[in-house]
């Protein structure tokens, strides 16, 4: 057991969504969320909107956009880069650009937490 290792907490997704979404806050008050996410038991796209909230404490000091990929899920491998946009006051959301089909997404960011 890594005695200094931060404790790791699972984010609160949105109904539908299957995967991992995990957070933390470090000493220096810096959040790391990795996601890989895809929607279950369907071919539906995510769509943009919320995916999740970050809770107080662990939410940005200002908007902070994480970059990540998007697959379409059909086996083509098609990839397209997207954006998780977290808000201040917890809501995680998915953007991308018109026309991209979202399946699944992959992120991993870090920014400062507003406490």
């Amino acid at each position: 057991m890594n005695v200094g290792a931060p404790e790791e907490y699972n984010l609160p997704l949105q109904d539908g969504l299957q995967g991992q979404a995990i957070y933390y806050k470090n000493k220096f008050g810096e959040v790391v969320l990795s996601i890989s996410l895809s929607k279950s038991g369907t071919t539906e796209d995510l769509g943009n909107g919320v995916i999740g909230w970050l809770p107080e404490g662990f939410r940005p000091r200002r908007w902070a956009p994480i970059p990540c990929m998007a697959g379409s899920g059909t086996g083509s491998a098609t990839k397209a880069s997207a954006n998780l946009n977290l808000q201040t006051d917890g809501r995680v959301e998915l953007y991308t650009s018109q026309g991209i089909l979202a399946r699944s997404i992959i992120a991993n960011g870090s920014f400062l937490a507003a406490q």
